[in-house]
This record gives structure tokens, C-alpha cells and sequence, in this order.
């Protein structure tokens, strides 16, 4: 009896640690989003912005990268990158 007790308190143990993995590896995870809508939510974000963003995530090109291209600093690379995330966001909530 006393064997089964561990076993069963060392399988919830287990399960434990691997839903709390789980989650930790799902997290910030957004599901794949329409093309239409992806435009409509892009459509919001300035051009300077846009540009910047994808040249990083459909170029993936860094900020160093992406200064270089458009005659920016990399910092305000970054801080046009951090905007259009911030818009977007915004934008996707509104959304939904």
C-alpha cells in the first residue's frame, strides 16, 4: 500500500512539473492570424514603423542590419520596432 501511495504521489509530481513546463512554453504564444486581418491590423501602424517592422520579422534583418538600410540608428530601429508592436497590439485588441 505504502509502495503505491509514492508511486501515485511521484506520478502527480511529474504531471505537475510537466503542465507547468507546458505552460511556460506556451506562453506568449498567439495563434496564426488571416491574411486580411493581418492587414487590416497593419494598416494602423505608421510606415516608418511598418518598414522596420517587416524588414525585421519577414526580412529578419537586425536593428543593426535595418540602420544600416534606412540611415537609422540601431536604438531608433528599436524604439520604431517597439512602437509598431505597441500599435499592433492596441489594434488586435480592439479587434477582438
Amino acid at each position: 500500500m505504502k509502495r503505491l501511495f509514492l508511486d501515485r504521489w511521484a506520478s502527480r509530481a511529474r504531471e505537475a512539473a510537466a503542465l507547468a513546463q507546458l505552460s511556460l512554453e506556451t506562453e506568449g504564444y498567439a495563434p496564426p492570424v488571416e491574411p486580411a486581418l493581418m492587414a487590416a491590423l497593419l494598416a494602423r501602424v505608421p510606415e516608418s514603423c511598418r518598414q522596420v517592422l517587416e524588414m525585421r520579422y519577414a526580412l529578419g534583418m537586425n536593428s543593426t542590419e535595418i540602420g544600416e538600410e534606412l540611415g537609422l540608428p540601431p536604438a531608433t530601429v528599436r524604439s520604431r520596432l517597439h512602437l509598431a508592436i505597441t500599435r499592433l497590439r492596441a489594434a488586435q485588441d480592439k479587434l477582438f
